[in-house]
């Protein structure tokens, strides 16, 4: 799993190490970065998933639109570039540094590095190959397929609707932005098992449900 994540020079952020946990909420008042911070991963999801070969980063897609890179760049301390890092698990990282004029609607890869698990690194420029926008082959590593089935909700969702659209499976893995394809990966995972930590027996219910009642019985005596 991804353990930290770094920006620099990216929207408010001149430099951030944020330490990354299996459950990591983060607070804090308006405009001090805390979607900035989700929106730096989205924008990697949203290269891999729509633009497999690309060596740019697609700053505006389906997934979200941030305009140019004059809005993405660190307006106090940045010029022309900014950086992402993901430390995954124990050893292995990955690095990229992108840069653009300002008034350009997506960003060019200058430099691409890291190192996998085993020890095996890289460090390329944007005029190689990139697939994933990682040195090519790059299915082998598993951060790309998790990156690439992020789940990204938005504030702005789809309220309940009379029918909703069933899409195919290949080209909705996730629920979308706005939950729009939430009905389709419901249906096409109805037959998946449910993991074990999401459910509860009968027997646990019925626990919890004599606990809850003995609960509230006791608050009841104590305040008579």
């Amino acid at each position: 799993m991804i353990t930290r994540l770094d920006l620099r020079h990216f929207k408010c952020f001149e430099t951030l190490k944020l330490p990354v946990c299996p459950l990591t909420l983060l607070a804090g008042a308006n405009a001090s970065g805390k979607s900035s911070v989700m929106q730096a991963l989205v924008l990697l999801h949203q290269t891999m998933r729509e633009h497999e070969w690309s060596s740019r980063l697609m700053l505006n897609g389906a997934t979200i639109r941030l305009g140019a890179a004059a809005d993405v760049i660190d307006q106090v301390y940045g010029r022309r570039n900014c950086g992402v890092a993901l430390f995954d698990g124990a050893a292995a990282w990955f690095e990229w540094e992108f840069e653009g004029e300002r008034d350009e609607m997506s960003m060019a890869v200058r430099n691409s590095r890291g190192e996998t698990e085993a020890g095996s690194g890289w460090n390329v420029d944007g005029s190689q190959p990139l697939h994933y926008l990682l040195p090519a082959p790059s299915n082998g590593y598993s951060l790309t397929n998790r990156l690439r089935r992020l789940t990204y909700l938005t504030a702005e969702r789809l309220g309940p609707r009379e029918y909703y659209l069933y899409d195919d499976p290949q080209l909705t893995p996730v629920v979308g932005p706005r939950g729009e394809y939430t009905v389709s990966v419901l249906h096409s995972g109805r037959d998946n098992r449910v993991l074990s930590g999401f459910t509860r027996t009968t027997s646990q219910a019925t626990t919890h449900g004599s606990l809850t009642r003995r609960t509230r019985r006791n608050a009841t005596s104590a305040t008579n």
